[in-house]
């Protein structure tokens, strides 16, 4: 017999689910990471570099199917909304992890590939930028982290949203025969 889902089980699955997306997110972004600092230029880097995004893409939609479904096969009477609220606690925890790990990379694990790559576009703008845009461009590089903290974390939550939102609509699948199947 099937047990109910409840509210604990619902954040415990969905918070387990969340950290393999996030794991995953998070492994791509150190694999490109040290992709890229290998060299950008060259067409077989930027080619695998693209598989690999199209393979976490991919990879992360498959995965929050599976956890979906293993989510309504596990419970009983489980419907579209229960599902679409795994989904969202998915991308919640998913998107807390992923920022999180983004900043603490950007400040401590990797800052000094950063700031390699902010000082290089500012000595590349530099000649188009007047003094008060210079200044303008150096308060924002004090919040950059920041800054990209809450953007990942807005866009990976609505992104998983999106995808939750979708995946819902055909998990657990509907079975138009049930009520005669049980008379």
């Amino acid at each position: 017999m099937k047990e109910k889902l409840t509210r604990p089980a619902l954040w415990n699955g969905g918070a387990t689910a969340g950290l393999v997306l996030g794991g995953i997110s998070i492994a791509y972004m150190f694999i490109s990471q040290s992709i890229s600092s290998a060299g950008s230029n060259h067409i077989a880097i930027k080619f695998l570099s693209f598989v690999l995004w199209t393979a976490k893409l991919l990879g992360c939609i498959w995965l929050m199917a599976f956890f979906m479904k293993r989510t309504a096969r596990k419970y009983e009477d489980v419907s579209n909304k229960d599902i679409f609220k795994f989904g969202v606690i998915v991308s919640l925890c998913s998107a807390i992890l992923y920022s999180g790990i983004t900043l603490a990379n950007m400040l401590f694990i990797s800052e000094e590939l950063y700031s390699t790559q902010i000082q290089a576009a500012l000595q590349t703008y530099s000649g188009l930028l007047d003094s008060n845009s210079r200044d303008m461009m150096d308060k924002i590089i004090q919040i950059l982290p920041q800054y990209t903290f809450f953007v990942n974390l807005i866009y990976c939550f609505i992104y998983g949203l999106i995808v939750s939102a979708i995946l819902s609509q055909k998990i657990p699948s509907k079975d138009p025969f049930k009520e005669i199947q049980s008379e």
